[in-house]
């Protein structure tokens, strides 16, 4: 998923020495989350910031290094979870850049506090307040995507919706003016090989949305495919891993249907039997992160008339529907 409690690898801080170029006005740099950067004139263009302001100061230092001569001119947010807006703060504290994101993202992104209790699904309790589940406050957000390509002197920034992993997600396409490479920034809308390999139930907010967008990235043509968590692909791969992503989501759900034609359970119960037969150690970040996200899917699930619920003797008890065997 796009928290840190899932994440795939630990990686050391930023720095100009490991920046990726991918094409001549683009690149990247690897970390827990991925960082964007595409290049116009004297501006620099950040995509997602990662997880705290200590990753913000370091994207800060390497930018400077790297483009003495540029200005950091706008953050691009894919969406409003931590670990892509953590270090939005001290950049724009620092620079004065303005924050870019969609619609309902850009709510959540200036009040980050809202991302705890919609988790939690109630007030939150300290634990679950912290820098770990909500990102500090960048204030307002400057421009909100229209869907209209934004052309600049040297590349062409598009915002391709991505929702399913969260709410208004989007996907940053920039194409580059000067060799006419691709670049795809995906935000959490799909996930590296190694991180399915690892992590089997990533976060999710609608799973049926999630397999459109994994479909719509695979359509669309780029020379570069950057997730935000794992490795980056190029276009010889990217059904592949699209495919891996789709089949993951689709054996949760069978998952869900197989236990609860068994026997009638609750979601905590459910929670267990999922965790499991995954093998998860759950510590509380993934008890409510993976909670929620069973949440979601039963909610999917129970819409498409495949399961349903009865409150039977105060509990509410989740049963396959008939004809969904």
């Amino acid at each position: 998923m796009g928290w840190r409690a899932f994440l795939w690898e630990t990686f050391v801080a930023i720095n100009a020495h490991d920046f990726i170029q991918l094409s001549t006005n683009t690149g990247m740099f690897r970390d827990d989350t991925n960082i964007g950067i595409a290049l116009s004139g004297k501006n620099i263009y950040i995509i997602d910031t990662g997880s705290n302001e200590t990753v913000g100061q370091d994207i800060l230092i390497a930018l400077t290094e790297l483009f003495p001569q540029k200005n950091i001119a706008a953050i691009l947010n894919t969406h409003s979870h931590a670990d892509h807006c953590g270090g939005n703060g001290f950049l724009v504290e620092h620079t004065g850049c303005e924050v870019w994101a969609s619609r309902n993202e850009a709510h959540l992104i200036e009040f980050p506090e809202l991302q705890s209790a919609l988790i939690w699904g109630g007030r939150p309790f300290k634990k679950i307040s912290t820098s770990f589940y909500r990102a500090q406050t960048s204030g307002a957000v400057s421009h909100v995507f229209s869907g209209k390509p934004i052309a600049l002197a040297d590349i062409v920034i598009e915002t391709v919706p991505l929702p399913g992993h969260y709410f208004d997600q989007v996907g940053i396409l920039v194409h580059d003016k000067a060799d006419q490479k691709q670049t795809f920034f995906l935000g959490d809308a799909i996930f590296g090989l190694s991180m399915i390999k690892r992590y089997w139930i990533p976060f999710m907010h609608d799973a049926p949305a999630f397999r459109k967008s994994l479909q719509l990235i695979a359509d669309t043509p780029a020379d570069f495919y950057v997730p935000s968590h794992g490795e980056r692909y190029g276009a010889e791969d990217i059904h592949e891993i699209a495919e891996v992503n789709m089949l993951a989501t689709i054996e949760t759900e069978l998952l869900i249907k197989k236990l609860l034609k068994r026997q009638s359970m609750t979601h905590e119960e459910l929670l267990k039997a999922v965790s499991d037969y995954a093998c998860i150690p759950m510590g509380v970040g993934q008890y409510i992160l993976i909670g929620s996200t069973l949440r979601s899917y039963l909610s999917c699930l129970y819409d498409a008339h495949e399961v349903t619920f009865e409150v039977k003797e105060n509990r509410m008890l989740w049963k396959l529907s008939a004809g969904s065997e």
